[in-house]
């Protein structure tokens, strides 16, 4: 049986258009529910109005028609009071409101439920049946995953319904001059290099219309657009299937917005017809591009802002299609992405297109971008240098990922040397792949190397290079990357995928930890003054009560028949830990009750990263069945250190007597009460640090997958005695400067 995302999927790749798309997806909704009816109804920001806009059951000519308040009928109640509605006999219900054109009398049982995306509405879904037996809770939940997984596709059909009738194209002015920067310097994420063509997307300054590249040669007539058009599509559509493919947890529908937009009169039908009346096409897809641009951009909806990185993207494809020098893919190999800011979800869709890197405007590296940017494996530079606005459409650019320099429009001979260090590097990523099944000290202690997990693409890597389990499922990607929270059944499906993947093994599926700088797109924003302080991690899932069980009753289902880990992050007491093992025990008795085969005993891990939890460590190692230190953030609070600000980040060290002194209490009292004890943060795979581990008593570390083989080599050339030795010798260590000339590292140097 397909799954809803690739059953919506095969319905965009089919649809001749929005149109039809949601009239085909409502016969779809119908069938699974398993109801004679549905209606899809768009809510619109600006008016404040519910329309129908597809049915299956009711009468067609009523699309389009029908529209009304939240004030009006059980669809206006649905969506104004965020929950479902269920009736029997509807027409008896006092707010019931009849529309003779739809000739919905014929029914009489009726469900309306509203459609979000996080917190904002995009619309309603109505089921009808003739039956007066009314809709159970099976039905409810089957409709609430299928809304789920068609929920980005409908925030874009609304954009297509909202920019249908565009005013006049403008062609944007020319900025003024600028001093052309030759060097950008920031902070890299993700190793490596990547050499490419600048092309500018989001609404940054400098670069907030597509702009046609200098010096590129285009074909201008109507026959080479459809062309190009026809290439686009099929294009897309092998991506979106590619995606579904190698990103199943995170890419849901990711380009529905260009699939549709395609096959929109009002996109690339004025297209068309502009071409038609003697516009060049290039200039043609420019112009359309830019007067979306402009009008997403007055949207005061933010899910309709959000596209107009699509609306850009997409027109970069078709000017790609339409060159003279053939570019088959049509996507962005060969190029670096400049922009200011990117959501999680469109750095996806950017690695997803082949981009060689990525150049962002910020002052930090966010925790979610950097991360996702070493799992998806391609370089990422943040600078907030404002001279990056100055690069153009089509400057060559060198990200360096090692020192964190992007070089614009260098000398022949810098390209080379580049060049030559980027083919070296990729060759030694392929060398490394030959390690050992074990990990032994040159005395013959055993270390236990595993991977941390962001994406399920990290998988294969990890299995290549011969990872011994998964010591940090970062669950929250997942939600991060999303439109919206996913489903029980979305998040079950990936984690019962990554446990049948590790064939065995050992796998720590981590709760939902957000906050801090990993936020939800589709989540209010907050005023917390200091979010890392604030509700964040275990704080959010204890406060947020169906989300966690949600979680919990996925991971317990996907657990059943193999051995199951769940780690609580950010754990500050033993009674926090507790509260958090009874929602687990909770969700073992629901899912008991209902007869859903689960794990019905887990292992239950704290994850040590606050003083507080260091302090109660010998508490919590009696009452865990494991623990993990996650070393990123305890280093953050024990120092009292944002590791995101770059004005104190010379400051953020592990090399500290408070750290290694900390380490060793934590580690002493798991050994005391015979508790396995992991090291899942950075360190982990420091150099620096490995021996102290191992001195300490730690015989489990969870690094980066790429980074296995190095670690692996490390550590064969060191001897437990001797890491025993050097680990008493730092931790009677006072001063930083002693320490510092101890391991035979310089200072770090003031930002």
């Amino acid at each position: 049986m397909a799954t809803q995302n690739s059953d919506f999927s095969d319905l965009l790749h089919k649809a001749s258009g929005v149109q039809d798309f949601l009239r085909k997806a409502v016969g779809r909704l119908a069938k699974r529910v398993g109801s004679d009816a549905c209606s899809l109804f768009l809510y619109d920001h600006v008016s404040q109005r519910l329309t129908l806009r597809a049915t299956e059951g009711l009468n067609p000519k009523a699309v389009g028609v029908i529209s009304l308040s939240l004030e009006e009928g059980l669809v206006g109640l649905a969506l104004r009071e965020q929950r479902v509605v269920r009736e029997t006999q509807p027409v008896n219900n006092p707010q019931f409101k009849l529309f003779p054109e739809a000739k919905e009398e014929q029914f009489r049982s009726f469900m309306a439920l509203p459609v979000f995306k996080g917190s904002t509405p995009l619309g309603v879904l109505a089921l009808h049946d003739r039956q007066d037996k009314g809709f159970d809770e099976a039905q409810v939940n089957r409709l609430r995953d299928l809304a789920s997984s068609l929920g980005a596709a409908l925030g874009d059909a609304q954009m297509l319904f909202d920019v249908a009738q565009p005013p006049e194209p403008r062609t944007p002015s020319p900025d003024g001059p600028v001093q052309r920067a030759e060097l950008i310097r920031g902070r890299a994420t993700g190793d490596g290099v990547a050499l490419g063509q600048a092309v500018l997307l989001g609404d940054g300054p400098g670069n907030a219309y597509l702009v046609l590249p200098p010096d590129v040669s285009f074909h201008e007539t109507k026959s080479s657009f459809q062309r190009a058009l026809k290439r686009s599509l099929e294009q897309i559509e092998v991506l979106q299937k590619e995606t579904e493919r190698t990103l199943s947890d995170v890419a849901s529908l990711i380009f529905s917005t260009h699939l549709l937009m395609l096959k929109d009169d009002s996109f690339s039908g004025t297209m068309e017809s502009m071409i038609g009346a003697g516009t060049p096409a290039p200039a043609a897809v420019v112009q359309v591009v830019n007067q979306y641009v402009e009008i997403l951009g007055k949207s005061p909806s933010p899910l309709i802002q959000e596209k107009i990185q699509d609306v850009k993207d997409l027109g970069h494809r078709l000017l790609r299609n339409l060159r003279k020098i053939d570019h088959p893919e049509g996507d962005y190999s060969g190029q670096i992405v400049v922009a200011e800011e990117l959501l999680p979800s469109e750095l996806v869709k950017i690695a997803a297109q082949h981009a060689e890197g990525i150049l962002l405007f910020a002052t930090g590296a966010s925790a979610h971008v950097s991360i996702l940017a070493k799992s998806l494996e391609i370089p990422v530079l943040f600078s907030d240098d404002k001279a990056l606005f100055t690069i153009r459409e089509g400057d060559f650019l060198i990200l360096d990922g090692f020192s964190g320099v992007s070089y614009v429009n260098p000398a022949p001979s810098v390209t080379t040397q580049f060049r030559q260090l980027s083919r070296h590097h990729k060759e030694a990523a392929l060398q490394a792949s030959a390690v050992h099944d074990k990990t032994l000290t040159n005395d013959g202690q055993a270390i236990r190397l595993l991977a941390n997990i962001n994406l399920l693409s990290d998988l294969p890597v990890a299995k290549r290079l011969k990872a011994e389990g998964v010591g940090l499922y970062r669950s929250e990607f997942p939600f991060i990357i999303r439109n919206d929270f996913p489903t029980e059944e979305e998040q079950y499906k990936v984690y019962r995928k990554l446990i049948l993947e590790m064939e065995g093994q050992e796998v720590v599926l981590r709760t939902l930890d957000i906050g801090g700088d990993k936020v939800l797109s589709y989540m209010p924003p907050t005023s917390e003054s200091n979010p890392f302080l604030g509700l964040r991690a275990i704080r959010f899932s204890l406060r947020n009560i169906s989300i966690f069980h949600e979680q919990l009753r996925a991971m317990l289902r996907a657990g059943h028949g193999h051995e199951l880990r769940i780690l609580f992050p950010l754990i500050s007491s033993l009674d926090d830990f507790r509260e958090a093992r009874g929602h687990v025990e909770d969700c073992v008795r629901q899912l008991a009750e209902a007869k859903v085969p689960h794990n019905a005993h887990p292992l239950i891990g704290a994850m040590i990263e606050l003083p507080s939890a260091c302090e109660v460590a010998g508490e919590l190692a009696q009452e865990s069945d494991f623990l993990c230190v996650g070393t990123n953030d305890l280093v953050q609070y024990l120092l009292g250190v944002d590791r995101t600000n770059e004005a104190v980040s010379n400051l953020y060290t592990a090399y500290h007597p408070a750290v290694y002194r900390t380490l060793q209490r934590v580690i002493r009292a798991a050994v005391n009460h015979d508790t396995p004890i992991s090291i899942c943060g950075e360190i982990a795979a420091d150099n620096y640090m490995i021996p102290f581990l191992i001195g300490a008593g730690i015989r489990k570390l969870s690094v980066n997958p790429k980074l296995l083989p190095q670690v692996q080599n490390f550590i064969e050339g060191l001897s437990l005695r001797n890491c025993q030795v050097h680990a008493e010798k730092l931790v009677q260590m006072g001063s930083l400067a002693e320490i510092h000339s101890y391991l035979g590292i310089e200072a770090p140097t003031k930002p």
